[in-house]
C-alpha cells in the first residue's frame, strides 16, 4: 500500500547495520511516524521541506522518490500517511453486488489501521525497552553522559541514546519476522510437493484407450 505525504524534515537519524553498512531514516515534524530511506544518506537536511511517496512494509514504512517541495508549487494538498489508517465513509447506501468498490475500501481501510495500531503497539514496546535498557546502564555505571554536556543537553544526549536503541529493536524484530516467514514458506513449499508426490504414487501411470 502507498500513498504520499508532504513536510519538513524535523530529524534525520542515522544507525550502523550488523553489515557494516549505515541505514538512515528520518521524522516529519509535530508527527511520530518514522521513515525509512534505506543505506544511501539522504539529499535532504533538517529543516528542508519534501514530498514523498510512502510505502508501507509490514508496520513499518519507507519513504520513496523524495522531492524538494515548496509551500504553494502543488496545485493540491497530498494526502499524510494518517490516511493509512482512514476511517470510511459510504452515507446510506448499502452494499450491493453491483457496487462492491466500496466494500473493498472498506476492508482495505480496517486492515489498514489495525496494521498502524499493531506498529503502534510494537514502536511502544521497544521505546520502553530501550528506555529501561538505558536505565540499567546508567544505574551500573556502564554508560554516562559526558561531563561537557551534562548540563546544557543531557536530556538531549539520553534521548538521541534511547532513539538508537528503539530502531535496533524494530530493525531486530522485522528481520526475525521476515525469516520467518521465509522459512514457513519454504515448509509450505516442502509439504505441497510431498502432497503432490504422494498423489502420484496413488494413480500411476495407466493406459486409458
Amino acid at each position: 500500500m502507498s500513498n504520499t505525504a508532504r513536510g519538513v524534515v524535523g530529524k534525520i537519524n542515522s544507525r550502523p547495520t550488523s553489515t557494516g553498512g549505515t541505514a538512515y531514516s528520518f521524522v516529519l515534524k509535530n508527527e511520530s511516524t518514522w521513515y525509512s530511506v534505506g543505506f544511501q544518506a539522504p539529499q535532504f537536511k533538517e529543516g528542508d521541506s519534501i514530498q514523498f511517496e510512502v510505502v508501507q512494509r509490514g508496520n513499518f514504512f519507507d519513504a520513496k522518490n523524495v522531492a524538494m517541495w515548496e509551500s504553494g508549487t502543488a496545485a493540491a494538498p497530498a494526502p499524510s500517511v494518517r490516511a493509512f489508517a482512514g476511517k470510511p465513509s459510504f452515507g446510506k447506501k448499502p452494499f450491493t453486488a453491483g457496487k462492491s468498490q466500496e466494500e473493498k475500501d472498506y476492508w482495505a481501510n480496517k486492515d489498514s489501521k489495525a496494521e498502524e495500531t499493531q506498529r503502534r503497539i510494537e514502536v511502544q514496546a521497544a521505546r520502553n525497552a530501550a528506555i529501561e535498557t538505558v536505565g540499567i546502564l546508567l544505574s551500573n555505571g556502564l554508560i554516562s553522559v559526558p561531563e561537557k554536556i551534562k548540563k546544557t543537553d543531557g536530556k538531549s544526549y539520553l534521548s538521541a541514546l534511547i532513539n538508537e536503541l528503539i530502531d535496533e529493536y524494530i530493525a531486530n524484530t522485522t528481520d526475525r519476522l521476515e525469516a520467518s516467514s521465509s522459512s514457513s514458506d519454504n515448509e509450505r513449499s516442502v509439504a505441497d510437493k510431498s502432497d503432490f508426490d504422494s498423489a502420484s504414487e496413488s494413480f500411476p501411470d495407466k493406459d486409458w484407450a
